[in-house]
């Protein structure tokens, strides 16, 4: 299983040095602030990073129920992205309207050429090698769904959240009665017995 704590260390450890380590460490962000599939992450192109008022959204066009779906994201990520983005932006010398047809994670950025479920695999893999865990895009979605269950998010959110359509899944990712049994517990009161 990988934790929030195994994130934060693959995160500390992880020496961004170039420009594919940048992309991999904010796709590590992306993967854990937004618990999307690794189809979804991997068509993401900058059009569909979306700011309505001061609020960012994904919209995900490749999900597993074939409809659009618009995803907020997190204020920590959107910073990760506004810095991933400038930087691309920078490095390419392309403007705002250049950068929309771009994919945000891509094998190569010259050719706009789409990252492979392989790619993503191995990079995550990778990832996981700082820690000593074998983990893949999959984990991650596993540890937001914990994080958040032990975080008092409800099952519904997190069935929600992660995009399934029942919650009979989403409790096979959270290990669901072991923490909801926790939960309950944690609601009966303290009676005192002399």
């Amino acid at each position: 299983k990988l934790s929030i704590s195994d994130i934060k260390n693959i995160i500390g450890l992880y020496k961004v040095d170039s420009e594919k380590k940048y992309r991999n460490i904010t796709i590590l962000y992306t993967l854990f602030y937004t618990g999307m599939r690794s189809k979804e992450l991997l068509t993401l192109k900058f059009e569909h990073y979306l700011k309505r008022e001061n609020n960012y959204f994904f919209k995900l066009i490749e999900t597993k129920s074939g409809k659009d779906v618009y995803k907020p994201i997190h204020p920590s990520l959107v910073k990760k992205l506004e810095e991933y983005k400038n930087y691309l932006k920078i490095l390419y010398n392309l403007d705002e309207n250049d950068l929309k047809d771009y994919y945000i994670f891509s094998s190569s950025m010259q050719e706009n050429k789409q990252l492979s479920y392989r790619a993503l695999n191995d990079i995550v893999q990778d990832m996981g090698k700082l820690i000593d865990k074998e983990i893949s895009p999959h984990n991650i979605r596993h540890a937001i769904a914990t994080e958040l269950s032990l975080n008092g998010a409800d099952i519904l959110e997190i069935r929600d959240f992660l995009g399934h359509s029942d919650t009979k899944v989403t409790e096979v990712y959270i290990n669901a009665r072991s923490i909801l049994e926790k939960k309950v517990l944690e609601k009966l009161p303290d009676i005192k017995l002399d």
